[in-house]
């Protein structure tokens, strides 16, 4: 609902919260990338990327967050990740 409603920093508030009780859930990481990504906020984008990765290199959705390297004008890196995804 928050995201519908366009309220990213209440959504990474709540991604936040959650992933302080399940460090583990790449999911949650991924989906804090795109609250990141929504507040341009790339670096912390890609680094919630890269975690969700780190913790589960299959979750597709994850590389498709990396998108933040195209907000860090790193065109050539996120092709790559793409690829990857």
């Amino acid at each position: 609902l928050l995201v519908k409603e366009k309220k990213y920093k209440d959504a990474l508030d709540c991604y936040t919260k959650a992933i302080e009780i399940d460090p583990n859930e790449p999911i949650l990481y991924s989906n804090r990338s795109a609250m990141h990504f929504n507040l341009s906020e790339f670096n912390e984008a890609l680094i919630d990327a890269e975690t969700a990765i780190s913790i589960n290199s299959y979750y597709a959705k994850a590389y498709l967050e990396s998108e933040s390297l195209e907000g860090l004008n790193k065109a050539e890196e996120a092709l790559e990740t793409y690829k990857l995804g």
